[in-house]
């Protein structure tokens, strides 16, 4: 849905990554990001990709 750009909740796409913002989201003010490469957990994401991350997060 997200390469199709029929997603009403898709906000942006960066480089290694989506961003996706709903109303009705179970936290608020939290944002879902989606990552382009599949792993298991965070921890397992290459540096580069965490510190990206990171500055996504934080700022």
């Amino acid at each position: 849905m997200i390469t199709e750009e029929i997603n009403q909740n898709f906000v942006k796409e960066l480089d290694n990554r989506w961003i996706i913002i709903r109303y009705n989201q179970h936290f608020y003010e939290y944002t879902l990001f989606l990552c382009k490469e599949y792993y298991t957990e965070l921890l397992h994401l290459p540096s580069l990709n965490k510190l990206k991350l990171k500055n996504v997060i934080y700022y």
